[in-house]
């Protein structure tokens, strides 16, 4: 397991001139974790497209966050629209290389046309179909579904929540079954078990529906200073969701963070590899917190002490050491926020 051997530095006071010194290294495309690996890719971020074709061995599927689905209104009867643009650059370079997976995500919707659409079995049927054709015309393998909370988000503080509520699992579960049935990769992202986000009875069901869940097991403190995924949290999240139910740990992809964050201004505020080594540059000395299985950086900002989170080999080993030990995969937010030496460890 590449996590267990020496590329792990935990010497204190040394790990900034190592990071300095490695982060642009990865010279192998060979794949070390047993697991599946899900990887990100967003526009804005362009650079995770380069790592994604320069090392596509390591990962099992890329999604790139092209596309939306939106829900409305046409000529008083209720409508659905798949928007967004592919790059198709990288597409033309990955496919033969990469299986392709991108996300989609609900947006610009009116809750009266989604409601619609989810009590009507002949709508799901149709917007099933239509989200097949959409694979098959782009050569996509499957779609990452970020469904969840979008639906939750439309349909919250209506009445009947309660009933709406599974009626949008229900939609879900239909459509992840037509498309199986086609043949298709369905991927869920799924929220830790926070605010009433997820049950433990709809986790089970949305697992046992989809072929791969992605839990984003990141973002645990973004407005104080703290880990983004620290591990005693994250297990906490796995016993809460499974709650004694026997689960499929190989359906199941661990999210873990390329991103960190900053606190120079109190709150958190997101930062990506290059601004990291920014950050290192400005004598910035290093703490292991074994609490959280994370690293911390302290640096010196207008006379200030100021404190950034941002994920080591270390951290990322801690994280899939647990996975492959339960066998379960991972899912990497996302590529182009990362350092190029993360890739060592996949």
């Amino acid at each position: 397991m590449i996590f267990l051997i020496s590329l792990l530095h935990l010497v204190s006071g040394t790990l900034k001139d190592e990071i300095l010194a490695t982060h642009t290294q990865c010279n192998e495309d060979h794949k070390h974790f047993q697991g599946e690996t899900l990887a990100y890719l967003t526009p804005w971020n362009s650079l995770g497209y380069k790592y994604a074709l320069k090392y596509p061995s390591k990962f099992t599927y890329v999604s790139p966050v092209w596309h939306e689905l939106s829900f409305y209104y046409s000529a008083g009867e209720s409508d659905f629209a798949i928007t967004g643009e592919e790059d198709m650059n990288f597409l033309n370079s990955a496919r033969g290389k990469l299986k392709i997976i991108p996300r989609l995500i609900i947006t610009k919707t009116h809750p009266r046309a989604y409601i619609s659409i989810l009590n009507s079995d002949k709508q799901i049927s149709r917007l099933s179909q239509a989200i097949i054709a959409f694979c098959q015309k782009n050569q996509y393998q499957g779609i990452v579904f970020e469904f969840w909370l979008q639906g939750l988000g439309i349909l919250n503080n209506l009445s009947n929540y309660a009933e709406l509520r599974a009626l949008h699992l229900r939609m879900l579960t239909m459509i992840s079954k037509t498309m199986t049935k086609a043949g298709l990769i369905t991927i869920l992202t799924l929220p830790p078990m926070r605010n009433n986000e997820i049950t433990s009875s709809e986790f089970l069901t949305l697992v046992e529906s989809f072929y791969r869940v992605n839990l984003m097991t990141y973002d645990f403190s973004p407005a104080t200073p703290g880990p983004n995924a620290p591990m005693p949290w994250i297990k906490e999240t796995l016993t809460n969701l499974y709650a004694g139910n026997d689960i499929d740990n190989k359906k199941i992809l661990l999210g873990i963070p390329f991103y960190g964050y900053d606190y120079k201004e109190g709150h958190g505020q997101p930062v990506i590899g290059k601004e990291f080594i920014d950050i290192l540059n400005k004598n910035a000395r290093d703490i292991w917190e074994d609490s959280g299985k994370e690293h911390k950086f302290i640096y010196n900002n207008a006379g200030k002490d100021c404190v950034v989170y941002y994920p080591t080999l270390d951290m990322i080993s801690e994280r899939l050491a647990y996975a492959e030990k339960h066998g379960m995969g991972i899912g990497i937010w996302e590529l182009g926020q990362g350092l190029e030496y993360f890739f060592t460890l996949f």
